[in-house]
């Protein structure tokens, strides 16, 4: 089974409706449109190939839209982890994580969806209990064009290869692609660049998790201030490598 699985919805995104009664005091029931959207929704994803989870899960909705006539953006998310039940998994409480963005201007309306298991071996979250560090820029030793990379660098970086193996850290090998999401946490408003604190743990990491960064494909970083003391979060998960759709890609 895929750890990560992603497919598209050909069709245009559409908001789950409120359940109706026939008469005042009647039975409750779920509009037509919506029974035959989320009836779509999980022949789309079983045509795709797309497993049946048995853990919990992270979903991400990728959401296209031809126009600017679109319905709220959390009745669209319903409708499709509706249309998943007994397909994707037996039912959306595994759903544990949710993303979703609308994107307008397409050349026409569809839908991605991107189902990640959490907690699996091919995932791998830990904790840097200290004040995030920004990479810091390479310096020159003298005038002989040797450039170095300064102390206090190197030693947050190996610090944060110990934090991980301290907290079980496995190596995902040389050949997987992954995603890497970076929570940073400041105390004070006293930070680097993001780039760098990022540039500093992906580094760090280096014959730890993985072989070597560049099997990073997919990153998510964000600065949290005002916490109470300084730490990172980071979460690292088995990705399959996207590629572009070429029926989808202008040329």
């Amino acid at each position: 089974m895929s750890y990560t699985y992603t497919f598209r919805i050909p069709e245009k995104p559409f908001p789950k409706e409120r359940p109706r009664a026939a008469t005042p005091g009647a039975r409750m029931y779920t509009p037509k449109r919506t029974r035959v959207y989320e009836k779509n929704v999980g022949k789309y994803a079983a045509f795709a190939g797309c497993p049946t989870f048995s853990g919990l899960v992270a979903v991400e909705i990728n959401s296209y839209w031809s126009n600017k006539v679109y319905g709220d953006l959390d009745n669209v998310q319903k409708a499709i982890l509706d249309g998943l039940n007994r397909v994707a998994w037996p039912d959306d409480e595994q759903v544990a994580q949710t993303h979703i963005r609308r994107i307008l201007g397409a050349t026409r309306s569809y839908s991605t969806v991107k189902i990640s298991e959490i907690g699996s071996d091919r995932a791998f979250e830990f904790e840097i209990p200290e004040r995030p560090h920004p990479k810091g820029r390479p310096r020159a030793a003298g005038g002989n064009g040797v450039v170095f990379t300064p102390t206090k660098t190197i030693e947050y970086e190996k610090r944060v290869a110990d934090y991980a193996r301290q907290q079980g850290a496995p190596h995902f090998g040389d050949d997987a692609t992954l995603c890497v999401r970076i929570l940073a946490h400041h105390s004070s408003h006293k930070y680097g660049d993001l780039d760098n604190v990022q540039k500093a743990i992906l580094d760090g990491l280096n014959g730890t998790l993985w072989g070597d960064d560049k099997q990073v494909g997919e990153i998510y970083s964000r600065r949290i201030l005002g916490a109470p003391k300084p730490f990172s979060i980071v979460s690292v998960t088995a990705i399959e490598q996207p590629y572009a759709d070429p029926l989808f890609t202008s040329v």
